[in-house]
């Protein structure tokens, strides 16, 4: 699937605000979900929407949001962390409903959701049997008819599997991750679970392919760059997804996503 640059302007942020070290790599990142969310969206709107991981909430203040809730008449964020739930809730808009859950025991009834939007929430598991038991219960409190949109590392990415072999400790102290990296699975792992788990695979493909420690590097070296600078390197990322996916290195990306539809008719 090509990117197309030209779709929209993908980065709204404050013309005051000088972005912290990790946050280039986040803003670029939240424009690549917001361009498949626009490219998979169906057209209707959905009654509730579950997001299971609220750390790019709680760490950009101007954070901009998807802008789900504009989808749905509720949005449910969810996180593990007490402590990201309580910062991300000064960042969300009024009405967002918030809980502290872990994915694999969601404290919700079955059939609860309409879309469930799940970016970066699967791969901090020791095992690989964490996701799949985080799958079912996504399954379960989907409602038939309604829509994941999933992203998990990619373990043939050379990047992520160089990561994945040095210690946690180690990445931590430079700043690489900010918390714990574990167990993902392949593309067609990926799929052949959803499938198990009553998903029918609408669209799949790799995304990200930012040099996510340079710019970490960059914004600790020149941390009183201007805004302006800012957006030509966020713009810089968004043509350099675009030139990577026209050129047949998307199994290169750091992610996998994925957009699924669970098997059943709609209540």
């Amino acid at each position: 699937m090509q990117i197309k640059c030209k779709d929209f302007d993908p980065y709204h942020f404050r013309s005051d605000f000088v972005l912290p070290a990790d946050e280039f790599w986040r803003l670029h990142m939240q424009a690549v979900y917001r361009h498949f969310f626009a490219q998979w969206f169906p057209g209707e709107g959905f009654r509730r929407i579950l997001k299971t991981d609220l750390f790019d909430e709680a760490t950009i203040p101007f954070h901009p949001s998807l802008d789900l809730r504009q989808h749905g008449t509720t949005l449910v964020g969810l996180d593990l962390s007490r402590q990201v739930v309580f910062r991300a809730r000064h960042h969300l808009q009024p009405g967002c409903q918030l809980a502290i859950s872990d994915v694999r025991q969601l404290p919700f009834q079955s059939e609860s959701f309409d879309l469930i939007f799940s970016n970066s929430t699967l791969d901090h598991f020791s095992e690989k049997a964490g996701i799949k038991i985080s799958l079912k219960e996504l399954a379960r409190v989907l409602a038939p008819g309604g829509f994941l949109f999933i992203t998990l590392d990619n373990p043939h990415n050379p990047v992520i599997g160089f990561r994945n072999r040095l210690p946690f400790r180690i990445m931590n102290a430079l700043g690489i991750l900010p918390f714990y990296m574990g167990a993902t699975l392949s593309h067609d792992d990926l799929v052949r679970s959803l499938q198990e788990n009553g998903f029918s695979v609408r669209h799949s493909t790799f995304a990200d392919f930012s040099p996510r420690l340079l710019l970490v590097w960059y914004r600790r070296l020149f941390s009183s760059a201007q805004t302006q600078c800012t957006g030509r390197i966020l713009r810089g990322l968004w043509r350099f997804e675009r030139w990577c996916s026209r050129n047949c290195l998307v199994r290169l990306g750091c992610f996998i996503v994925v957009w699924a539809e669970k098997k059943g008719e709609v209540a």
